[in-house]
């Protein structure tokens, strides 16, 4: 990792100077648990064992959620959810980062394998291996090149694909078929037919849920923060000098007692939305037990599930079908077409891209290729404990970082959650309502269709382009060959009525260019404001500087 996890100075932790242990330093670029381990504190074991719990909290309904979305056995899902807790570790390089099963890869494997458990599990050691070559080979720069429209279209349409896929469920719906044109139009034919009992807890679920999410954010500490400290800065020493021994006298104990039974009750708030996804499922399942025992069969629940954890064993490499047909282990990967290809990309290409977003917000920095092996090897590892396809995931990452985790063996507590609910509690998991984890996928599908996007990418792309800027920092020096193609680039520009602009151009390179008298060259010093927009303050005489 190219910043430590838990601060310090860049430097080998054994004090070797910058031109020794070479050996060290490949080591460690391939195994970033090193860059942090050493450092490993007390305080920090203390943050990631409760961000690990609460995590794991968030992970169990989920993962039973999203097999659903696969086409799998619920316990599928928790098969997947925990290896990514014992690799990541190792190979990551961003600390808030947590890999499971997801509604995107879900729905993929969903579209691939058809819910065949068998050939999830073969495309997860498939999938592992592309992504593993990629990382071997450095390959993370590619995904630079996937434009954002794509992924915001494509991130859109899943959701919407996920949250209306799970209507069903949360009626109580029967009969609707999988693809999506006729899921709708059998989702509302069928709509008198929906299940009272379903229909209610599953909207109940749904309720709550937004209302402990909505809780969440507005008493988070990160909203109270903004009054508090700039009261105490601005107001506390002028009480205490003018008004202090008044305010004591009258107010002091109900001043000191308030707010800590209000800290208290926020804490307890905040802690129960955070895991609010388990509190939902617990609670409902909890009703469903009730009456099934009762011998009230309301709810449609998820069923007898398989006790225990899965073993370790290679993914099966060939299948018999129900008239004894052989399926080879080639047949199988020409019936995964062209998922066996879109599934590998989009995995990296979501944990990336959040592992980048965290990265930006704690100030520190990952590296897209060896995340690419650390995806890769915990996909074909997973695929040893029955486990399909898996990247990061949005909303645990953001869970984990608010938990305060400080490295990420957080994972390591977040997959013994997970492995002591497959071996302890996977009976109780079969009075699981569907409609609670209809809600649950809803829930967390539902920010991921973002509405103002789509103006936004209209606007970009009915606008003419109005300017581009090139940052010539790293530029050295430049031949005719180059001013060639830059004045044609030039023209090109006045013609389609935009702007060209260099910025921070070196003297060597600036002198070659004022010699070579481009028509309607432009420099500037201001790669900020450039950025910005702001041409038409820039201009030739102002840009000499350079």
């Amino acid at each position: 990792m190219e910043q430590p996890l838990l601060g310090g100075p860049p430097g080998d932790w054994w004090g070797a100077p910058p031109g020794g242990r070479w050996w060290y330093r490949v080591l460690r670029s391939w195994l970033p648990v090193l860059s942090w381990l050493p450092r490993y504190s007390l305080s920090a074991l203390r943050m990631d064992v409760v961000a690990g719990l609460t995590v794991g909290l968030t992970a169990v309904p989920q993962a039973l959620a999203y097999a659903e979305v696969a086409g799998l056995p619920v316990q599928y899902g928790l098969y997947s959810a925990f290896m990514g807790g014992f690799i990541y570790p190792l190979l990551g390089t961003s600390k808030d980062l947590t890999l499971g099963p997801t509604a995107i890869m879900s729905l993929l494997c969903a579209s691939v394998v058809g819910g065949q458990p068998g050939r999830a599990v073969l495309l997860s050691l498939l999938c592992g291996a592309v992504q593993t070559a990629m990382g071997l080979l450095r390959l993370g720069f590619l995904l630079d090149f996937v434009s954002y429209p794509v992924i915001k279209g494509f991130t859109c349409a899943a959701a919407v694909t996920i949250g209306f896929g799970q209507i069903k469920n949360l009626l109580g719906l029967r009969g609707v078929p999988q693809t999506f044109y006729l899921e709708v139009y059998y989702t509302f034919y069928r709509l008198p037919e929906a299940r009272p009992g379903d229909a209610l807890l599953g909207l109940l679920c749904l309720a709550l849920l937004l209302t402990l999410q909505w809780m969440k954010s507005s008493l988070s500490p990160r909203n109270q923060s903004h009054e508090g400290p700039r009261n105490q800065s601005h107001e506390g020493p002028r009480n205490q000098s003018h008004e202090g021994p008044r305010n004591q006298s009258h107010e002091g104990p109900r001043t000191e007692g308030g707010p800590w039974g209000s800290r208290a009750a926020r804490r307890f708030v905040c802690g129960a939305a955070t895991v609010r996804n388990a509190v939902v499922v617990l609670a409902a399942s909890g009703l469903a037990a009730a009456f099934l025992t009762s011998g009230f069969p309301v709810f449609t629940v998820t069923g007898k599930t398989a006790q225990g954890l899965p073993a370790f064993r290679p993914p099966p490499t060939s299948e018999t079908s129900a008239n004894g047909t052989v399926i080879s282990f080639l047949e199988i990967v020409k019936g995964f077409g062209g998922g066996l290809a879109v599934i590998p990309f989009m995995g990296v290409l979501e944990s990336i891209a959040i592992a980048k977003a965290f990265a930006s917000q704690n100030d520190y920095r990952v590296d897209a290729s060896q995340e690419l092996l650390a995806i890769g090897l915990t996909n074909i590892m997973g695929s040893f404990v029955s486990a399909y396809p898996v990247t990061g995931s949005f909303g645990r990452t953001a869970v984990n970082s608010q938990s305060g985790v400080c490295t990420p063996a957080g994972g390591i507590m977040n997959s013994a959650v997970v492995l002591l609910s497959l071996a302890f509690l996977m009976p109780a998991f079969c009075y699981i309502p569907k409609a609670s984890l209809a809600a649950v996928i809803i829930c967390a599908v539902a920010p991921m269709v973002d509405y103002g996007v789509v103006a936004e990418l209209w606007c970009v792309r009915t606008s003419p382009p109005r300017s581009v800027v090139l940052d010539f920092l790293h530029v050295s020096s430049i031949d005719s060959t180059v001013l060639s193609e830059l004045r044609a680039l030039l023209r090109l520009f006045r013609l389609r009525g935009a702007s060209l602009l260099l910025s921070r151009v070196q003297p060597s390179v600036l002198d070659v260019l004022l010699a070579a008298d481009l028509p309607g060259l432009r420099l500037t010093n201001d790669l900020s404001a450039a950025l910005q927009g702001h041409i038409d303050e820039l201009s030739w005489t102002g840009a000499q500087g350079c």
